[in-house]
């Protein structure tokens, strides 16, 4: 067992599976905020307005009437799973991703009570930057 000197923060790499550099990556652009760790695990977060009202009725809860597209602030190789979120409300606000691709995801959002006002939420995506 052999042990190198690397930088904790600058990019990560990887050759055949194995890292070959920095610990932990992190960026940030206009998409959001990304994390990538050198096992190939990447998070992505970003909090934004999403436009929509939450006032279609689903059963018990209601939700926006479309979806909110999220381009990824980095691409993954393949995404394991996305959520988005609201607690600035007193009413739960919840999401779920689907339609999802290497590069951006699909959100809709879900309340426990009918609201007309706009929502700001705050999506979160795991995955793989490399497999």
């Amino acid at each position: 067992s052999t042990a190198v000197m690397q930088a904790i923060v600058g990019t990560v790499s990887q050759s055949g599976g194995t890292p070959t550099g920095a610990l932990f990556e992190y960026g940030s652009n206009a998409n959001g905020e990304y994390l990538r760790f050198p096992d190939g695990t990447q998070m992505c977060w970003h909090s934004v307005s999403t436009g929509l009202t939450l006032e279609t009725a689903l059963g018990t809860l209601f939700a926006s009437s479309s979806t909110v597209v999220w381009t990824y602030p980095a691409a993954f190789s393949n995404c394991f799973a996305g959520s988005a979120a609201d607690a600035g409300s007193s009413n739960v606000l919840a999401g779920h991703s689907f339609e999802g691709t290497t590069t951006s995801g699909q959100y809709r959002l879900f309340t426990t009570a009918s609201t007309a006002s706009v929502r700001t939420g705050s999506l979160f995506a795991i995955g793989r930057w490399f497999t």
